[in-house]
């Protein structure tokens, strides 16, 4: 297996644990604050598995760079998506963020739901993405 096949490969694979641990830590959040549960230790988890996506997204790009020398030539339809992707994990972070900076101990029914969708929002964009470039 080539070394680019080898860097992408550990690449996805990080990126896609990360969107099911999104989607995982998504629903917990959405039982534990229904129930008024304390969601503080869930928001860092979601914080860091976000930030991972976002790490993993840039790894993409800088691989790309890396070992072919210029970024992909992807078609609009796929810009679109990876800027769908991007401004999903951004929202989702910086909610993270300023959730944790406020010291939100539970969450209403608006974030729950913005949570669980933003997930299936990158999953489906990041498959157009995948189909279209």
């Amino acid at each position: 297996m080539q070394p680019t096949a080898i860097a992408y490969a550990v690449i996805q694979a990080i990126h896609n644990v990360g969107a099911g641990l999104a989607f995982g830590l998504a629903m917990l959040l959405f039982l534990k604050s229904a129930r008024g549960e304390n969601v503080k230790s869930i928001l860092w988890f979601l914080l860091i598995v976000w930030g991972l996506q976002g790490a993993t997204g840039i790894l993409f790009g800088l691989t790309s760079l890396y070992f072919h020398g210029a970024f992909p030539q992807i078609p609009l339809i796929a810009q679109a998506s990876m800027g769908i992707k991007v401004a999903s994990v951004a929202l989702a972070f910086f909610v993270s963020a300023w959730l944790l900076y406020k010291k939100a101990e539970n969450v209403g029914m608006k974030i729950r739901l913005m949570y669980i969708t933003l997930p299936v929002i990158a999953l489906i964009a990041a498959s157009v993405l995948r189909w279209s470039s």
